[in-house]
């Protein structure tokens, strides 16, 4: 066995620790440096308490086992602690709001009013030989119309032309007004006349069935109703209509064809189904947004009651 043996001058004193003298800091290098070594002795406490079979060292006067015991305890927690998941719909996001319709309003087509009685099926020539004035026009025009004496208001007394007077007339709420003692015959003819614009208020009463007439006739719009009396489009169409149901007046100069007349009824007929489709269509899209609408409302309702 090897001994030492302390100094003359030492024997029977106290041994003294050795330590190493504490000095400051003298740089920021020296500080950079202390900072990572303070941390791997830490660590190296750590490792030493968890895997030592006594457990960890404690103290309760030193600031270093104090700092040894913490990171283990939290290691130990940690690993035994499995993470929460949160539900991606647990959160409600900010609904989005509907958007309106992009359809234009369709361009609504004048309704014309319904004929105060409903117009009969039209008579033969023939057989209304012999007939009153009130049998044929009501026979033709309905049960509204009725013969009226010349000079009659509802006859307006106006001319035609050449001085000859109105013997025949549709007002405005389309009751056929006739003067009477013009013969069987010729009261049919006039009767029939007025049926053709019953007919024309009924089935062309828009400009899609105006211009129609007015292009087959060479006219423009506006003859539709002005201009010389047997000129305008709308006597054109209403004579053409008797000619082509049975009632033939040589008086009048037809311009129109009953395949021009019929194929303008027929432009007004789809003009109506396409609006009444298209109306329909932008109803339905602005009810649907309507709906839409109120759900967004709830929705969002829902997102702003969230804690």
């Amino acid at each position: 066995m090897v001994t030492r043996t302390s100094p003359p001058s030492q024997r029977g004193a106290a041994p003294r620790p050795i330590t190493a003298a504490l000095r400051p800091l003298s740089s920021r290098a020296d500080a950079r440096l202390v900072a990572p070594v303070v941390a791997l002795l830490l660590c190296a406490a750590t490792v030493a308490g968890c895997s030592s079979p006594a457990g960890p060292a404690t103290s309760t006067g030193g600031t270093a086992a104090s700092a040894s015991v913490v990171p283990a305890q939290a290691a130990r927690a940690s690993a035994g602690r499995q993470p929460t998941r949160v539900s991606p719909s647990a959160t409600i996001t900010a609904p989005a709001a509907p958007r309106p319709p992009t359809l234009p309003r369709p361009t609504p087509l004048h309704s014309p009013p319904r004929p105060p009685a409903p117009l009969p099926a039209i008579p033969a020539r023939a057989s209304v030989a012999g007939w009153s004035c009130d049998q044929v026009v009501r026979a033709v025009n309905g049960t509204s119309a009725r013969c009226a004496d010349a000079g009659d208001p509802s006859l307006r007394a106006q001319t035609v032309g050449d001085g000859e007077s109105t013997v025949g007339l549709t007002d405005e709420q389309q009751v056929v007004h006739v003067q009477p003692g013009l013969g069987s015959t010729d009261t049919y003819l006039v009767a029939m006349h007025e049926r053709g614009h019953q007919e024309l208020r009924q089935r062309c009463d828009t400009w899609v069935c105006g211009d129609a007439l007015a292009r087959a006739t060479g006219s423009s719009r506006g003859a539709w109703s002005s201009g010389p009396y047997f000129a305008r489009v709308v006597e054109a169409g209403a004579s053409t209509w008797a000619r082509c149901h049975g009632g033939d007046n040589p008086r009048y100069g037809y311009r129109l064809s009953c395949e021009d007349l019929e194929a303008a009824f027929a432009a007004e007929a789809r003009a109506r189904e396409d609006q009444r489709r298209e109306q329909a269509e932008y109803d339905a899209a602005w009810a649907r947004y309507r709906e839409a609408y109120e759900q967004y409302r709830r929705d969002y309702d829902a997102y702003a009651a969230q804690p």
